[in-house]
């Protein structure tokens, strides 16, 4: 892509990010218009859990159109190292269901998710995708006390190496440290579910290898189907499986591209389709990796998203090349904006739209319901305190 196409596409990387864009709601909802009343009902009645959510901030159109139990909220920044940095987000989190509780509810249990449920609320799960901020004298101890604040869920590692593991891009696969081990029987004690999307290959297989409690993929595609350094084998998976853990779908569109065709729900589907093959249905949810406050990202932040949609170093090469076509393709087309989404799965607002392409896939009402959140509720009955 030349340097004009770039510049462009960071500009429209921009507006889909940090922008509460109209084109980009119009189309969202257009995207729902078109399901079946029989999607409509079972998209009302599904406990829909999102692992991999960001920004929940006001109560607005996309969480309107959604209508989302709960969202696994990131809280920290993933490279937040600091207690008082996770407090200060915690903090703001907190802030979001006393300023609006008619919307939003804490989730501690599962008994709050079908709470939310029952209120039409939306539940907010404190989960952190990093751990160097728990790190302390004694990781029993600090961990407790995350988890006596809210702490739900938490990765062991982001892309870079944390003290308990191999981040996923890294450039090496080292395994657990021996912090990492004392680190998830802390969490596993302190009911805090462990969560390893990110994480390097080799750590991951270790950490459950040694799991007493179901462990979790969030937010992992297989790297069979769009091979991405933040996706997983099929190893990866089976182990997580068979803790009775789940794996969760993204719908981040870098994830769902390979070198002949892009991201789009049908992708999406046929990616729960795959885990449902290799793993049992009841092991299979999703993790949308988007934002819940429209156009939320700081400019800083949506500029490195771009350098991440352009790095070759994460895709294959077939891949890079095509998902470059399709960018330029679309800003010549003029529809620069649409480039960045995977179509017809704009973010939280496109919920009943992954009901219905389910369902015409042939999945059962009671398979969707799994995969749309019952899976997930399963593991946090299995990990957390009730």
């Amino acid at each position: 892509m030349d340097q004009k196409l770039r510049t462009m596409a960071d500009k429209y990387f921009m507006a889909y990010w940090c922008e509460d864009n109209p084109e980009l709601r119009e189309t969202a909802l257009a995207w729902n218009a078109a399901i079946s009343a029989e999607a409509k009902k079972l998209h009302q009645e599904c406990i829909i859990i999102d692992m991999c959510s960001f920004f929940a901030e006001t109560y607005n159109w996309q969480l309107e159109a959604g209508r989302p139990t709960a969202l696994n909220i990131t809280v920290p920044q993933t490279y937040d190292p600091s207690y008082s940095g996770v407090v200060e987000k915690l903090i703001e989190m907190n802030y979001v269901p006393l300023a609006d509780p008619e919307h939003f509810m804490n989730i501690l249990t599962t008994g709050d998710i079908l709470e939310a449920k029952r209120t039409g609320k939306v539940g907010l799960i404190f989960g952190a995708q990093s751990c160097d901020f728990v790190r302390g004298l004694d990781l029993n101890s600090s961990v407790e006390i995350f988890a006596r604040m809210g702490l739900r869920v938490m990765q062991i590692a982001y892309h870079s190496r944390s003290f308990a593991a191999d981040g996923c891009d890294t450039g090496t696969d080292c395994g657990l440290s021996a912090q990492g081990r004392a680190l998830i029987r802390a969490m596993e004690r302190s009911h805090v579910t462990v969560d390893l999307s990110h994480v390097g290959c080799r750590s991951t297989l270790e950490a459950l290898d040694m799991a007493q409690k179901p462990m979790i993929f969030s937010h992992s595609n297989p790297k069979a189907m769009f091979n991405n350094l933040r996706n997983i084998t099929d190893e990866q998976a089976k182990k997580c499986a068979a803790t009775n853990g789940v794996v969760g779908v993204v719908g981040f569109a870098p994830l769902l591209c390979d070198d002949k065709q892009g991201p789009s729900i049908q992708r999406f589907v046929d990616t729960i389709a795959y885990y449902a093959d290799l793993l049992g249905i009841d092991h299979v949810g999703f993790g949308l990796d988007s934002n819940a406050e429209p156009g939320a990202y700081k400019h800083s932040d949506a500029r490195e998203m771009a350098e991440y949609y352009f790095n070759p170093d994460n895709f294959s090469p077939g891949c890079i090349e095509y998902f470059h076509d399709r960018v330029e393709e679309a800003l010549a087309a003029g529809r620069g904006r649409l480039s960045v989404l995977t179509e017809g799965l704009h973010g939280i607002a496109n919920y009943p739209n992954i009901v219905d392409a389910l369902l015409k896939r042939g999945f059962s009402r009671e398979d969707v319901k799994k995969v749309m959140g019952g899976n997930f509720l399963r593991v946090f009955r299995d990990t957390w305190a009730q």
